[in-house]
C-alpha cells in the first residue's frame, strides 16, 4: 500500500504563480480520482433534510 506523502509527491501538480513571496503563492491540486469513494455523511440524515 502506497503512503499518503507518497502518492501525493506522485500525483500533485503545484504552480507558483508569484516568485516574489512563493509562501503565499503556491497552489497545489490533488486529482479527485484518487480520494476513497463518497460515503454518506451522519448516516445520511444530511441527504434527508435537503
Amino acid at each position: 500500500m502506497v503512503g499518503s506523502s507518497q502518492l501525493v509527491s506522485q500525483v500533485m501538480q503545484a504552480e507558483v504563480s508569484q516568485m516574489v513571496d512563493p509562501n503565499y503563492t503556491i497552489l497545489v491540486k490533488f486529482p479527485k480520482k484518487y480520494l476513497p469513494e463518497k460515503k454518506p455523511v451522519f448516516g445520511g440524515v444530511h441527504d434527508k433534510l435537503k
